[in-house]
C-alpha cells in the first residue's frame, strides 16, 4: 500500500531543489559562453607555443594552431543550436 509521509515530501523537495540548481548552473554557463566564447588552450596554457622535446626550441601548438585559444563546449553547442534553428 502506498502512503505519503512527510519524509517522502521532503525528498521530492530535495530533488526539485537539485533540478533548479542544475538548471541555474547550466544557464549561467551558457551565459558565460555567450560573453567569453573562447578559453585558454589546455595544451599550451594560452601561449600558442610549447617547447620542443629537446627543450631548446619553441614549437607552435598543434591543438590551437598558435592562437592560444579554444572554443568552450557550451559555445560549440550554442553555435550548433543556432545553425539548426536557421535551417528550419
Amino acid at each position: 500500500m502506498l502512503t505519503l509521509t512527510a519524509d517522502r515530501g521532503s525528498s521530492w523537495s530535495a530533488v526539485l531543489n537539485l533540478v533548479v540548481v542544475a538548471f541555474v548552473a547550466v544557464a549561467g554557463y551558457l551565459a558565460v559562453c555567450q560573453v567569453w566564447p573562447y578559453a585558454a588552450c589546455r595544451k599550451c596554457k594560452g601561449d600558442g607555443k610549447w617547447r620542443s622535446s629537446s627543450g631548446r626550441a619553441w614549437r607552435t601548438c598543434r591543438r590551437c594552431k598558435g592562437t592560444g585559444e579554444r572554443r568552450r563546449a557550451g559555445t560549440v553547442l550554442l553555435v550548433a543550436a543556432r545553425s539548426k534553428g536557421r535551417q528550419q
